[in-house]
């Protein structure tokens, strides 16, 4: 017969766990909201803009790529 510590010991570590998964899961979807972001840079001398730090270059800000589907476009109102 088992002891009641060998009963409850699979609980008591999932218990510890538990905030471990919790803070990857919450990592996680940081990461992936993330995911279409972009710092862009400028090169201040050629005005070009890059993805990726480097000499001349300023940060312009942090992008976030917004899609264009045909429902979030407003159509002009047509009179007959």
């Amino acid at each position: 017969m088992y002891s009641f510590l060998e009963l409850i010991k699979p609980f008591m570590i999932m218990k510890l766990l538990t905030p471990f998964f919790v803070i990857a899961a919450l990592l996680n979807i940081c990461v992936i909201s993330n995911a279409n972001a972009l710092d862009l840079y400028v090169d201040t001398v050629t005005k070009q803009i890059y993805a990726e730090p480097g000499p001349n270059r300023v940060h312009m800000g942090f992008y976030v790529r917004a899609d264009e589907t045909p429902g979030n476009r407003e159509e002009p109102v047509r009179h007959t």
